[in-house]
């Protein structure tokens, strides 16, 4: 009860809310009229007869007719309304309604009369005031008269709204009346397009009689007792049924009111083409869900009068219907087993029994099929086998263990097994004879070839061949021909071929130790082994004595390398070593006699580079010394290193001192290298070039020092005392580092001293400015009042530094959120003209102004009982000097103006 009364409450606002105006609007006239337009063909049309003319000459063609003669008229209903909005506004409606045509509205014997209502209206509005005040009445008087050419009519579920007019009449409460004169009605564009596709629609309609006949004709020609077009019969009653969809989606007889008016009676042909299309379809159906036992019989029966070609074809046609159909499949087996195709008959009754899910009677017959089948295959493994093709026997009997092992219903036997492995051990057996007969014919490469093919086979096949015993005993026997074999090549100094076939032997005795020790083989490496290092060392002699001693120490090396290879069997290389020996020292004759013709030349870097190889010999071998190398070494140094130590003159005379030191350190390396540590003349220009380095090195510092210094005052002249400080640190770190210079670095350390109160200072303020970076502002001003502190105790202002105010340090920077702090922190300390300061700051950076409300309202408060204390007498006159009359200070103007009030 209560919820209800609450309802109606709220129901009796919103009405008592809603526009007066809507609720005096009345409606004082209200009329309907009928009219017609009658449309017929022009001789000469106009451009807006055209269309009329268009639509008379198509229906004038369907009759046919001659297009004079044919004509047709439109009805319709005019409603006429004047509404009265306030006592001197009004508004006209139109509304045309109930459109119908009458005369020549059929096309090909349809009628199209819904189709035929015009697009555009002209007509002429007069609205009459009646003639109250005279006792006689009067005529009335014209209120409105306006003409309206080419108005749209745009149909609106039947009705087609007019724009409305609205007039005035300043004489209140008059009565009126309304004469639409003048009214034409045309057709448009638009019109001509709808005429145009229910025309089209017509035709669509007589088109379909023809499909209609020659779908009917495909199903009266379907007849199911021919199994062999059933499939083809399918699809085309597909096609039939698909034609009907289509037909049906058009909704001819619901546009059309076929039900009424079906010149080519559409409906009930239709009707007859669905019926039998139904009726065939179930028929087809029926067969087609059959289709595979229909050919399947039909095989049996051509099967059983010997025609068994078009059997096999029927079979086939009924696994193409059904891939499963396990009857077919069987009598095909049947039919390749019986052509002597074993292999396929085994695939086909594996096929069948494993996928295709028989029947009980069809898997028992596939079942003795497919045995009847694995004994033929047991048989032919057989006759290969006794006829020693392996091969053959093998593929035969792992086809007949894959059927017996993969087919449902079937049982391997012991003979399938036993016999894939008597054929397989006939492959094994058959490698070693070809390697018995390789090895009689001296082919060992041959022989040990097929042996490793007959061990890689047994192990393939370990379980049908247990043993490699015979590989091994026949891989014995090839390792012994090997053996002797090299025997031979030692016999005729062949001893890299001797290598290679003892090599052979000892290889297969590494890799199958169950051949154990060889006779001979041993004996037979060491032999050969010798006889090649023997053979290098002599061809190293004769290269030698040929004067080729490259090709001489190479071959030397080589037999070096070999007898470390094998030291066993070449128990030394003494041999070897004075062999080489003979190959340095005439190296090391050849290098002193060129270093003393180079030094003779002049040519001092390549005499002593050639003296050094030979020195270098002398280290590694033993033959007899040349007692003036050493002299030589010196003579053809000193010049060199002379020159090394001029260029380091040069260069720190140029101030190239890096390039200096390294050649002090290259004449060093060299006098060592020559052995001139005891040559004065070299002594006396290394201590001149050294003093020349150092002297150089003391010029640049005492100038780098200089310099720091003139950029130090730099600094201080621009009041960047921490970077001055710095720059003093490096010109005291140059003289540091350059302590035996002198450098006086006295004024560096007095600057550092007299200038440590502004470096200090400058820190403190770079603390300040990273507490700010950090929004900590309590903190930074606090900071701040401790740089204002230091800045006088320390007298910074001799510096030629200030110390900033709180208000312009804040000022200064570009954080709005500090700004905005400011205004409450200088409230707190009540200096309310630096707080309306920072407040006028925030409004010059567009800080919005919704968040500072709370600060204006304050503001305005505080100094809204500052100035009244004060004497101010109009308020006004004080928010617009703090103001400037802005709408941004709305929130501290308001604020003021209620605080000033109440106080």
């Amino acid at each position: 009860m209560k919820k209800t009364f609450l309802l109606c409450a709220f129901l009796s606002l919103l009405l008592g809310f809603a526009p007066k105006s809507k609720a005096q609007q009345t409606t004082i006239l209200n009329n309907e009229f009928s009219y017609s337009a009658i449309f017929q063909y022009y001789a000469v049309p106009g451009a807006r007869e055209y269309y009329s003319n268009f639509i008379i000459q198509e229906i004038a063609k369907s009759i046919p007719k001659r297009a004079d003669f044919t004509s047709f008229t439109v009805n319709y209903t005019m409603m006429q309304k004047i509404v009265k909005l306030d006592s001197t506004h009004y508004k006209l409606i139109l509304e045309l309604k109930n459109f119908s045509a009458s005369g020549d509205v059929f096309y090909k014997g349809i009628n199209i009369a819904k189709k035929l209502i015009p697009g555009e209206f002209d007509y002429v509005a007069k609205i009459y005031r009646k003639q109250t005040g005279n006792l006689h009445g009067g005529d009335p008087e014209l209120v409105v008269n306006k003409t309206y050419t080419s108005v749209p009519l745009n149909d609106n579920l039947g009705y087609f709204q007019i724009p409305e007019l609205a007039f005035t009449d300043t004489m209140k409460d008059q009565q009126y009346s309304v004469a639409i004169e003048n009214q034409k009605l045309f057709f448009n564009e638009r019109t001509k397009n709808v005429f145009l596709n229910q025309v089209a629609y017509i035709n669509d309609y007589y088109s379909t009689d023809p499909v209609i006949a020659d779908n009917l004709a495909k199903v009266q020609n379907i007849h199911t007792d021919n199994i062999d077009m059933l499939s083809f019969y399918d699809i085309e009653l597909k096609e039939v049924e698909a034609t009907i969809i289509n037909i049906d989606t058009r909704q001819f007889p619901q546009t059309l009111n076929l039900w009424e008016n079906d010149p080519m009676q559409f409906v009930s042909k239709m009707e007859s083409l669905s019926q039998q299309t139904m009726q065939a379809r179930l028929q087809l159906n029926q067969r087609l869900s059959i289709l595979d036992q229909l050919f399947c019989q039909r095989g049996n029966n051509f099967m059983a009068e010997g025609k068994l070609q078009d059997a096999a074809n029927d079979y086939n046609k009924a696994l193409q219907i059904n891939p499963y159909y396990a009857p077919a499949q069987y009598q095909l087996a049947r039919m390749e087993y019986n052509v002597g195709n074993i292999d396929t008959a085994s695939v086909m009754v594996n096929t069948a029994l494993l996928k295709m899910n028989p029947d009980p009677s069809t898997q028992q017959l596939l079942i003795q099929l497919g045995n009847t089948i694995y004994t033929s295959l047991l048989s032919v493994g057989e006759k290969y086998t006794g006829e020693q093709k392996f091969n053959e026997a093998i593929e035969t009997y792992e086809r007949a263990k894959w059927m017996c092992t993969t087919t449902p219903g079937m049982v391997c036997t012991e003979q399938a097994t036993k016999g894939l492995a008597q054929a397989r051990y006939g492959i094994y057996h058959s490698y070693l004879q070809v390697a018995e007969k390789a090895i009689e014919n001296g082919r060992l490469d041959i022989a040990g070839n097929y042996i490793n093919q007959s061990m890689e086979y047994q192990k393939q096949f370990s379980s049908d061949i247990i043993s490699n015993s015979e590989s091994m005993q026949w891989m014995a026997t090839l390792c012994k021909e090997y053996v002797k074999a090299g025997n031979v090549c030692n016999a005729n100094k062949k001893y890299e071929l001797a290598l290679v076939q003892f090599g052979r032997c000892d290889s297969l005795c590494k890799i199958y130790s169950t051949i154990g020790e060889v006779q001979g083989l041993a004996q037979g490496l060491k032999t050969a082994r010798n006889g090649k290092y023997n053979n290098l060392l002599d061809n190293s002699r004769q290269k030698l004595e040929a004067d080729k001693l490259d090709n001489a120490e190479t071959i030397c090396s080589q037999a070096i390398a070999y007898q470390q290879m094998y030291p066993g069997d070449i128990t030394s290389d003494r041999d070897a070593i004075q062999v080489m020996a003979k190959i340095k020292e005439k190296r090391y004759n050849i290098a002193i006699a060129s270093g003393k013709n180079q030094l003779n030349g002049g040519n001092h870097a390549e005499a002593v580079r050639l003296f050094l190889d030979a020195r270098a010999f002398e280290e590694n071998y033993s033959f007899q010394r040349n007692d003036s190398l050493k002299i030589w070494i010196k003579a053809s140094g000193k010049p060199l290193v002379l020159k090394t130590i001029d260029e380091g003159k040069m260069n720190a005379w140029g101030n190239k001192l890096a390039e200096a030191r390294q050649n002090y350190q290259t004449a060093g390396d060299e006098i060592k290298l020559y052995g001139l540590e005891a040559d004065r003349d070299i002594e006396a220009k290394m201590s001149e070039l050294k003093n020349k380095i150092f002297s150089q090195e003391c010029a640049n510092a005492e100038k780098s020092y200089n310099e720091l210094m003139d950029k130090a005052r730099l600094y201080m002249r621009d009041g960047n005392y921490a970077s001055a400080t710095t720059t003093l640190g490096q010109a005291i770190e140059v003289t540091n580092a350059n302590i035996l210079c002198n450098i006086d670095n006295l004024p560096a350390y007095q600057e550092q001293n007299r200038i440590k109160p502004a470096v200090e200072y400058q820190n403190m303020m770079k603390n300040t400015d990273a507490l700010a970076a950090k929004s900590n502002y309590t903190e930074c001003l606090k900071q701040l009042g401790l740089c204002a502190v230091f800045f006088t105790t320390n007298r910074i202002d001799t510096f030629g530094l200030s110390q900033p105010t709180a208000s312009k340090y804040i000022l200064s920077g570009g954080d709005a959120n500090f700004v905005y702090y400011a205004v409450e922190y200088f409230m707190n300390l009540k200096d309310h003209d630096t707080a309306l300061i920072m407040l006028s700051e925030l409004k010059k950076r567009n800080y919005p102004v919704s968040y500072t409300k709370v600060i204006q309202t304050q503001l305005g408060a505080k100094l809204a009982i500052r100035d009244k204390i004060a004497g101010a007498t109009d308020y006004k006159i004080q928010i617009l000097k703090y103001t400037d009359g802005e709408k941004w200070f709305k929130v501290f103007s308001k604020s003021y103006k209620k605080t000033w009030k109440k106080n």
